[in-house]
């Protein structure tokens, strides 16, 4: 037998239940379990039910930005950098004093680094 990911197995769920409701999805899902637990894959539940959230998230176009700022920042400018990238992202928050200031944005597939310390290592290199 071919040994699955964990991300295989959260695709899989993805398809087996994106548009089941009701009954028919508690069916797919109980079917989904039983096929974990004769796969000998019941411990590894939680990263897959994580690996199925951001697939079920990137599949419906949400894209997760995290914002780093060197302090706490109100929700309301959160909301407005997520705007400003997509305005269909899920930001989450991230304070690391050691950036000094500015912002630092992460996405799955880009870094958008505004931050004061990487400007000021842009100046040390330009000045050697």
């Amino acid at each position: 037998m071919k040994k699955r990911t964990t991300t295989q197995y959260a695709k899989a769920l993805y398809e087996l239940t994106r548009e089941l409701k009701g009954e028919k999805m508690h069916e797919a899902v109980t079917e989904f379990v039983k096929m974990l637990a004769r796969d000998h894959k019941l411990k590894q539940g939680t990263g897959i039910v994580s690996a199925f959230i951001s697939y079920a998230k990137k599949m419906e176009g949400t894209i997760p930005l995290t914002v780093v700022t060197a302090r706490k920042i109100a929700e309301k400018e959160l909301i407005k950098i997520g705007d400003a990238i997509s305005k269909n992202s899920e930001v989450t928050d991230e304070v690391d004093a050691n950036i000094l200031g500015g912002v630092i944005v992460k996405t799955d597939e880009m870094i958008l680094d505004g931050s004061i310390k990487r400007q000021i290592e842009r100046l040390k290199f330009a000045l050697n």
